[in-house]
């Protein structure tokens, strides 16, 4: 279903005490020629282009093929050093990692890394 503003929202239910809205659009993220390292002319990501949707997506791959570090530099925690990230067809640069906090998570591979919870909903 859409809303007024054209965002998709769908009601995700746990049991009757807890309700979550989600609302999302679509084209969440487009990235452009990413780029990033972490060590000078040692390059991790390079000419990375992707758009990823409102549709649950998982990154997977080899150990040391940068997934860690493409999540860290969707939810603002690096920053790139070339190319750019639009999040809602807005220019992450401009925006603060706490911006970015209540929008933006990630599911952890091990639950044993959850921070607060067991269940990342309630999180």
């Amino acid at each position: 279903m859409k809303n007024k503003n054209g965002q998709i929202e769908d009601s995700v239910t746990t049991d009757e005490s807890m309700k979550l809205t989600i609302s999302c659009k679509k084209n969440v993220f487009d990235i452009e020629h990413l780029e990033f390292q972490y060590l000078e002319n040692v390059p991790v990501l390079q000419d990375i282009n992707l758009t990823i949707d409102h549709r649950p997506t998982a990154i997977i791959g080899q150990n040391g093929a940068g997934k860690t570090t493409l999540v860290k530099l969707l939810k603002g925690l690096l920053k790139p050093v070339g190319g750019s990230i639009y999040y809602g067809g807005s220019d992450m640069a401009e925006k603060t990692v706490a911006m970015l906090a209540g929008e933006i998570g990630y599911v952890f591979q091990n639950l044993d890394d959850q921070i607060f919870k067991y269940h990342v909903i309630v999180e």
